[in-house]
C-alpha cells in the first residue's frame, strides 16, 4: 500500500504523485544547501512566509500614493484588510477569494490528504483484485486450451468437456462484458448529449438540411426565375459558415422525438450496464458450482470399454484447471463484494463528495473521475490512478468540445475554489482548514498549469444562446483567480481578455413573464454580478485601471449601472434573490467606479475627466446620493464624486450640476443628529465623506463657494453655523472619536476657503465665532501633529488675519507665547511629504506672517524670540533660512493623487519664506527687548 508523502512546506494537491514527489526534493535540496534540517527549513519558511504576510498587512497605502486632504481611500483599506482573509471585499461573497488561512497554515496541518485520495486507494484495491483475476482466468484459459483439450480431448469424460467449454466461455464472456461495462458506465455518467448521440443528432439534422435544403433552394431558384426584375435570389444557403452548428455551443433540443432519444441515452447505457453486471455475477457463481462438483465428483477419465490405459496425469491436470476456474470466479466475487460494501453501503463517492465540499450537482462528477481512475489502472499500470486528481480531471473536461464535460469540470472547480478563505461554523476545524488549503493549491495550479487562464478567459466571451450557466461557473473560477496579482496581471495581458469579461455584463435576459422569467434573470443578473467581480479585482491594480478604463464603452455601462433605483419597488424587492442581485450589481458598479476614479498620476485624472464627460454620470451619483435607503451606496456614490473632485475642470462640472452640492451638504449636516460610536456606522461615513469631498469642491472656486454659503440644512441651519458646530465636535466628544475628529478637519478646510471669497463683514463676524475654539485646539494640541491640528493651523491664520484690532489683542493674550512659538519652530523643522501633513509649515511660515505684521510692543512676540535666541541660540530668520533651502515641490500643492500634485497654491512656498523673512527682519532689527 503506497504511503503519503512527507509534509512540505508547500506541497501539492497530489499527494501520492509525481508533483509532490518533486516539490519534497526541491525543498530538501534547498534546505542542505543551506545547512539546515528538513524540519528547520520547514519552519523557517512558514515563519517567512507569515513575516510577509505581516509585513503586506500593515502596509499604509498612503506612503506610496499620498493624499493632500490626509484621506485613505476606503476601497485600499478594505484590499488592506481583506488581505488578512483573502480577498478583500465588502460582502460575504467576497470574502473568500484569495488564499485566505492556508498562508497560516501550521506545519501539522500538511499532513492533511487530499479527499479524492480515498477514490484512488479504492480504486486500486479494486484494479488489484480485478487483475489478479483476470491473470489467473487467463492461466486458467490457456491451461485449458493448450493442456486439457489439446493433450486429453480424447481421453477426457464428455461432461468434463462439457463443463470446460462451459467455464471457458463464461470466462471469455466475463472478460469482454468488463471492458465494455466500463465503457458503459462512462456513457451514462457522462452527458445527456454524449459524443455518440451528438453525433447522430447532428447527422441527422445534416442529412434533413441536405436533402430538403436542396429541394428548398431548387424551389426558391425557380419562383425568382419566374418574379419580376429586381429581386435577387437569397445570398446565403442554410449550411453557411454562419448557421452551422458550433461545436462550443450545446446543442439544440428542441426536437421531440430527439429530445426523448437523448433523455433515454443514458439510461439505456446504465440497463445494459447493469444486464453485463448481473449476467457477470451468474456466471461467476455458476463457474464455481460446476468446479466444485466436477471437483468433487473426481471422475475425468473417459473409457466407455475399459480398454483404454489411465492417462497418469489427467486428474492433476483437471484438478489444477477447476481449482484455477475456482480461486478466479471468487476473486471477482469478493472483487463485486468489495464494490457494494463500499459504493453501496460506504458510498464513498458520497463521502468524498462532501469532504471536498461540492455540491450534489457535482456527484455524477466525481462519479466518472472514479471510472476514469479505476480505468487508468487497469489498462495500465495498477498504480497510473495514483497519479490522477480532482483538479487535473477538472481541467482536462474543461478542454474538451462537449458542452455538458466543459459545464461539469467548471462547477467541479467552482466548487473546489469557492471554499477558499470561508470563515464558517463547523463542527470539524481540521476539515475546515483542509479545504482552505486545498481551493488555495487548487487556484495555484490553476494559475501555474499552461493554457487554462487562457481557456477559461476565451470561455468568457462566447455568447451562445445557452451557455448562460457554463458563463457563471467559468466567471465563479476567473473571480478566484483574479485574488492574485500575478493571475490578475496575466488576464489582462491576455489579447481581448477585458473585452471578454465585459462582454459578460452585455448579456440581456429575454423580456418575458413567469416563474422562467425570473430564473433566467436570476441567471443573466448572477452572471453580470461575477463579471463586475473580476473587474473589481483587477482594478486594485492601478495598471489595470488605466486598461480597463480605456477599454471602449466600459465606463458608460457602469455608469448605467448605477441609476438609482426607485425607492418603493427597491424596498419591495430587496430582500428576494432577484432583488439582491440588482442590489449587489449597484455596489460592484459603484466600487469599481470608485477605483478608476482614485487611479493616480496623470493617468489617473485623464480616466476621472473621462468619467466626469459621461453626460448622465454625476446626475446618477446625484440621484444615488439622495436616495436614504441605502447608506452604503450613498458612500460609495460620494466617494466617487471626492475622488473627481480632484481635478479642477471637474469641480466646475459638479458645480454646474444641479444638486450635487446640497445633497452633499444636507448629508454633512445629518453627522449631528446620528448617534455618536466608537466605531462609525454607514451613515456616519457617507456624511464624513460627503465632508471631504465638499472641501475639495469648494476648494479655489469662488463659484462653488459662494453658492454653498447660502445652503440652509434640513433642520433650517445656515451653513456656516453647521461648520461652526462641527468645529466644537473634537472638545465635546467625551468617546474621542476618529470620526469626529475628521469632521472638524473638514468643516476647518471648508471654513478656511469661505474666508477667501466671502464678504468682509462676514468675514470678520466668521472670524470672531471661530478665533477662541481654534485657538484652544492649538494650545491644547490634543492629539500631537495630525490632520485636525494642521486644518487647525490652516484656519487660524485667515482668522487672525480678519479680525480687529481688539480682538486680536485679545486673542493673543489668552494663549501661552512660549509654548506656540515652541510649536512654530517644531512645525518649521517638518519634512513634509506628500501623503504626511504637507502643508503644514507653510501654514506656519504664513501664521509668522500674520504676528509679523500684527505685532505690537505691548503683544509683543519680541521677548520670547529673543529667550529662545538667547537659551538655543536659534534666530527666526536663520530657521527660515534653513526652511528655504528645504522647500520641495510638494508644498506648492494642496492635493496630490500619486505622485502627481494638483491645484498649486497661489502663492509659491519660496516666495512665501523670502516675503516672511524680509517682514521679520524689518519687524525685529531694532526693537530692544524692553521695548
Amino acid at each position: 500500500m503506497p504511503l503519503t508523502p512527507e509534509p512540505t512546506p508547500e506541497p501539492a494537491r497530489q499527494g501520492l504523485g509525481i508533483h509532490s514527489r518533486q516539490n519534497s526534493s526541491n525543498h530538501s535540496r534547498q534546505a542542505s544547501a543551506e545547512g539546515k534540517s528538513p524540519k528547520e527549513h520547514v519552519v523557517d519558511v512558514k515563519n517567512r512566509e507569515e513575516g510577509r504576510h505581516a509585513d503586506f498587512a500593515n502596509i499604509d497605502v498612503r506612503t506610496v500614493f499620498g493624499d493632500g486632504m490626509g484621506h485613505k481611500a476606503q476601497v485600499y483599506g478594505e484590499r488592506i484588510k481583506g488581505a488578512n482573509r483573502g480577498g478583500g471585499g465588502d460582502d460575504d461573497d467576497d470574502a473568500g477569494a484569495g488564499i485566505g488561512g492556508a498562508t497560516t497554515t501550521t506545519t501539522k496541518e500538511w499532513d492533511t490528504k487530499a479527499p479524492e485520495q480515498r477514490i484512488t486507494i479504492f480504486a486500486l484495491r479494486m484494479a488489484i483484485i480485478e487483475k489478479a483475476a483476470s491473470r489467473i482466468g487467463t492461466l486458467s484459459f490457456l491451461w485449458a486450451t493448450v493442456v486439457i483439450l489439446g493433450g486429453f480431448a480424447t481421453t477426457v469424460n464428455q461432461l468434463d468437456f462439457r463443463v470446460v467449454t462451459i467455464i471457458i466461455l463464461a470466462e471469455s464472456s466475463r472478460i469482454f462484458s468488463r471492458s465494455h461495462e466500463l465503457e458503459l458506465l462512462q456513457m451514462s455518467v457522462l452527458s445527456r448529449e454524449s459524443l455518440g448521440h451528438r453525433f447522430l443528432h447532428h447527422a441527422k439534422s445534416s442529412l434533413r438540411l441536405t436533402l430538403f435544403g436542396r429541394c428548398k433552394r431548387r424551389l426558391k431558384t425557380c419562383l425568382a426565375s419566374t418574379d419580376a426584375a429586381g429581386h435577387a435570389p437569397p445570398s446565403h444557403s442554410p449550411t453557411s459558415a454562419r448557421h452551422r452548428p458550433s461545436k462550443k455551443k450545446p446543442p439544440s433540443l428542441s426536437s421531440p422525438s430527439g429530445e426523448a432519444r437523448v433523455r433515454n441515452a443514458p439510461s439505456t447505457s446504465k440497463r445494459i450496464s447493469r444486464l453485463l453486471y448481473a449476467v457477470q455475477i451468474v456466471f461467476a457463481v455458476a463457474t464455481v458450482g460446476l468446479a466444485l462438483w466436477r471437483l468433487y465428483e473426481n471422475d475425468y477419465f473417459y473409457n466407455p470399454n475399459d480398454n483404454l490405459p489411465r492417462p497418469p496425469n489427467i486428474n492433476v491436470s483437471m484438478t489444477v484447471f477447476y481449482v484455477l476456474s475456482i480461486a478466479e470466479a471468487m476473486l471477482f466475487l469478493l472483487e463485486r463484494a468489495f464494490w457494494e460494501l463500499r459504493m453501496r453501503y460506504g458510498k464513498i463517492l458520497d463521502r468524498v463528495n462532501d469532504e471536498v465540499g461540492l455540491g450534489p450537482e457535482n456527484l455524477e462528477s466525481v462519479r466518472q473521475f472514479f471510472i476514469d481512475v479505476y480505468s487508468a489502472c487497469l489498462k495500465g499500470s495498477v498504480f497510473d490512478g495514483l497519479e490522477m486528481d480532482l483538479v487535473s480531471f477538472a481541467i482536462q473536461w474543461l478542454r474538451e468540445e462537449d458542452y455538458k464535460q466543459q459545464l461539469g469540470g467548471a462547477r467541479l472547480l467552482k466548487s473546489i475554489v469557492s471554499h477558499s478563505g470561508k470563515e464558517e461554523e463547523t463542527e470539524n476545524k481540521k476539515e475546515l482548514r483542509s479545504l482552505n488549503y486545498f481551493a488555495a493549491d487548487c487556484l495555484r495550479r490553476l494559475g501555474t498549469a499552461p493554457g487554462v487562464i487562457e481557456r477559461l478567459v476565451e470561455m468568457l466571451s462566447w455568447n451562445g444562446k445557452d451557455e448562460e450557466a457554463l458563463l457563471v461557473e467559468v466567471a465563479g473560477i476567473v473571480r478566484r483567480l483574479v485574488a492574485y496579482n500575478r493571475n490578475a496581471s496575466r488576464i489582462v495581458a491576455i489579447p481581448g481578455a477585458v473585452d471578454g469579461i465585459i462582454s459578460l455584463l452585455l448579456h440581456e435576459y429575454p423580456r418575458s413573464n413567469g416563474r422562467d422569467h425570473e430564473q433566467m434573470a436570476e441567471v443573466y443578473l448572477e452572471l453580470r454580478v461575477e463579471a463586475l467581480r473580476i473587474l473589481k479585482y483587477l482594478c486594485f491594480d492601478h495598471n489595470n485601471r488605466i486598461t480597463i478604463g480605456e477599454t471602449r464603452g466600459v465606463l458608460s455601462i457602469l455608469i448605467v449601472f448605477c441609476v438609482a433605483p426607485k425607492e418603493p419597488s427597491f424596498s419591495e424587492g430587496v430582500n428576494s434573490k432577484l432583488g439582491k442581485c440588482h442590489l449587489k450589481t449597484y455596489k460592484k458598479s459603484l466600487q469599481i467606479l470608485a477605483l478608476l476614479a482614485s487611479a493616480p498620476n496623470s493617468s489617473g485624472g485623464l480616466l476621472r475627466r473621462r468619467i466626469a464627460d459621461v453626460v448622465s454620470g454625476l446626475k446618477n451619483l446625484r440621484d444615488i446620493i439622495q436616495f436614504d435607503k441605502e447608506p452604503k451606496l450613498q458612500k460609495m456614490s460620494v466617494e466617487i464624486v471626492y475622488h473627481l473632485a480632484l481635478d479642477e475642470g471637474v469641480r466646475i462640472t459638479i458645480g454646474s450640476t444641479g444638486g450635487v452640492i446640497s445633497s452633499l451638504f444636507n448629508l454633512f449636516s445629518r453627522y449631528k443628529d446620528l448617534e455618536h460610536n466608537e466605531l462609525p456606522s454607514e451613515r456616519q461615513q457617507a456624511s464624513l465623506m460627503a465632508g471631504k469631498a465638499l472641501s475639495r469642491i469648494l476648494l479655489q472656486n469662488e463659484k462653488n463657494t459662494l453658492k454653498t454659503i447660502t445652503l440652509v440644512s434640513e433642520n433650517r441651519m445656515p451653513f456656516l453655523e453647521v461648520m461652526m458646530h462641527f468645529l466644537w465636535e473634537p472638545l465635546e466628544d467625551l468617546l474621542n472619536c476618529a470620526a469626529t475628529r475628521d469632521i472638524a478637519t473638514c468643516s476647518a478646510q471648508i471654513l478656511r476657503t469661505v474666508f477667501e471669497f466671502v464678504e468682509a463683514s462676514v468675514q470678520e463676524k466668521l472670524a470672531r465665532g471661530c478665533v477662541p475654539l481654534v485657538m484652544l485646539s492649538i494650545d491644547m494640541r490634543q492629539n500631537g501633529r495630525s490632520s485636525l491640528y494642521e486644518s487647525y493651523l490652516g484656519l487660524i491664520t485667515k482668522v487672525l488675519d480678519r479680525l480687529d484690532k481688539e480682538a486680536y489683542q485679545q486673542a493673543i493674550n489668552q494663549i501661552n507665547k512660549q509654548e506656540w512659538m515652541d510649536q512654530l519652530y517644531q512645525n518649521l523643522r517638518h519634512t513634509p511629504t506628500t501623503n504626511k501633513y504637507p502643508s503644514i509649515r507653510r501654514y506656519t511660515i504664513e501664521l509668522l506672517h500674520v504676528i509679523a505684521e500684527r505685532d505690537v510692543p505691548h503683544i509683543s512676540f519680541y521677548n520670547v524670540i529673543q529667550a529662545k535666541k538667547t537659551v538655543n541660540s536659534t534666530n527666526i530668520c536663520d530657521e527660515l533660512h534653513r526652511t528655504a533651502d528645504s522647500i520641495s515641490e510638494v508644498e506648492n500643492f494642496c492635493l496630490f493623487s500619486g505622485l502627481i500634485g494638483y491645484t498649486r497654491h497661489h502663492e509659491e512656498m519660496e516666495e512665501l519664506v523670502a516675503r516672511v523673512i524680509k517682514i521679520m527682519d524689518m519687524t525685529y532689527r531694532n526693537r530692544s527687548p524692553a521695548a
